[in-house]
């Protein structure tokens, strides 16, 4: 089987070309705008560009890696199948609501953070109505593992972890996200391109949100000193639904804080850190 990985210099992208290599498949890895998508076949699709942290200050590259690319590999590539990567920030509005894949988002066009939900959710309707039936959407949680290329909040406080036993993390008790396993990302990613009967928006999710607290307890029970802020107004947080990702490929997330206790049982352990 041949693939294509689109956006493969960032973080899934990257992770998601190894992973692909190891179950023996063929990956081409072009660059962006590469003239060569235009001549070749490129079997299964996994769009991975996008704009994340600096999604406004460049309003273009944004709109360009979300839709206007995306709209070219559509209009002149060949391809069996397209796996576009989007994301469950499309759920942030409908904060406290348990989330499913096909009731409709709350956007508004005023508001800037949601030029990221606009594009991707263009980028969207473009992939599911524009592939003739080849397409489908992973909306993804926040991804993580313990490599040097991983980014977000969790990441980056494991590489804390690492260095300190004792600290505060500048962040509210009450904020909670969805986190996801790099792991169950790439089987479920894998999975949507090799079947071609999911023709929808799959949300790539554990299903539970986890909040800083819950994050400072289960860390503090395995020997970490830590704190977060508790003088913030109570989070209301969308919870996206996996259904879907359970039901139709069979994938049963690991839950974050069992993956916290495997990862610190590899490693040293806190009183032995230097402070």
């Amino acid at each position: 089987m041949r693939s294509t990985v689109l956006g493969s210099s960032g973080y899934v992208g990257a992770a998601l070309v190894e992973w692909l290599r190891s179950q023996g498949q063929e990956v081409f890895t072009p660059a962006r705008g590469s003239a060569s998508i235009l001549s070749e076949d490129l079997g299964v699709v996994y769009y991975c560009s996008g704009m994340v942290g600096n999604f406004l200050a460049d309003a273009a590259a944004t709109l360009h890696a979300h839709v206007n690319y995306l709209e070219w590999v559509l209009r002149g590539a060949t391809f069996e199948r397209i796996v576009y990567l989007s994301s469950c920030r499309l759920y942030d509005a409908r904060g406290g609501e348990r989330c499913m894949e096909d009731e409709p988002l709350a956007l508004t066009p005023s508001n800037p953070r949601h030029l990221f939900d606009l594009s991707k959710g263009l980028g969207e309707n473009l992939c599911l109505t524009q592939s003739g039936g080849r397409g489908c959407v992973a909306r993804l949680a926040c991804v993580y593992d313990d490599s040097s290329r991983a980014t977000g909040f969790l990441p980056n406080l494991l590489r804390r972890l690492r260095l300190e036993n004792d600290f505060e993390f500048a962040q509210s008790a009450g904020a909670a996200r969805d986190y996801i396993a790099m792991p169950d990302v790439l089987k479920a990613l894998q999975g949507l391109g090799e079947s071609a009967a999911v023709q929808s928006v799959v949300n790539v999710a554990s299903g539970e949100n986890v909040s800083n607290a819950q994050l400072r307890d289960c860390l503090g029970a395995m020997g970490w000193r830590l704190s977060v802020r508790t003088d913030d107004p109570p989070h209301r947080v969308a919870l996206c639904d996996n259904q879907r990702l359970r039901e139709a490929l069979g994938i049963q997330p690991q839950p974050v804080r069992d993956w916290l206790r495997q990862w610190a049982s590899r490693g040293v352990a806190p009183q032995e850190r230097n402070p």
